[in-house]
């Protein structure tokens, strides 16, 4: 299986440490992706609009008004790299693929865990959400036993950080990705609500973000 992982190419400690990770589940099959926005790709697929903004986030049901602002050059630089792992996974060999950001962090076990994760989700799947970000987690009353897989209601995904993509599914959400005007996790939101696609969180997660827990600054916040 295909690993494609999106870096920031000056945080070399960042690469560096996902390198001794995957080196030490003996994960091999990886990329790194580090390109960043031509300035022709934001003049062109960016909308930072009021508009398609609050269009896009009052159709998902979020509790609460988001409130529009334009979005950062890093978080322009992580859902270009998103829209270039979407493309290589689309156009690749693989029926499915993993996606990381740089900031991972996972244990010994990662490469078991990914294992049973697909083998225990049913087959109708179109994304599996592995990690632990923003803190997000299956509400202890819906937990059943010996079930690690739960299909979610939309909006259905969480932080960005790790997750497993079916080439079909990349397909369908490049088909509308642009233009783009939320940050990566929220437009990825919105496509998957938009396509209906099937998509699962592992409980408990296997995959934490170092940008949460404290061991890596944040380049988004």
């Amino acid at each position: 299986m295909k690993t494609y992982i999106a870096h920031y190419a000056p945080l070399k400690g960042r690469k560096k440490n996902l390198d001794e990770l995957l080196s030490t589940v003996a994960y091999k099959d990886f990329c790194f992706v580090i390109d960043e926005p031509p300035n022709n790709f934001i003049d062109q697929h960016y909308s930072p609009s009021p508009h398609l903004w609050k269009d896009r986030t009052l159709s998902l049901d979020y509790g609460s008004v988001i409130d529009y602002r334009a979005l950062s050059k890093a978080e322009i630089s992580l859902l270009y790299k998103h829209y270039l792992m979407f493309e290589k996974i689309a156009s690749g060999n693989d029926s499915y693929a993993l996606i990381l950001e740089d900031d991972v962090i996972f244990g010994e076990n990662f490469k078991e865990e990914l294992k049973n994760s697909i083998e225990q989700t049913p087959p109708d799947w179109d994304f599996i959400f592995i990690g632990s970000g923003c803190s997000l987690r299956i509400p202890p009353r819906q937990l059943k036993p010996n079930k690690i897989s739960y299909l979610k209601n939309h909006p259905a995904g969480k932080c960005t950080d790790s997750f497993l993509v079916k080439q079909v599914a990349a397909v369908r959400v490049l088909s509308t990705l642009l233009p783009f005007v939320l940050p990566v996790d929220f437009e990825l939101n919105y496509h998957m609500m938009k396509h209906n696609m099937k998509t699962y969180w592992i409980e408990p997660p296997f995959v934490c973000q170092g940008s949460q827990n404290g061991q890596y600054t944040s380049e988004i916040n």
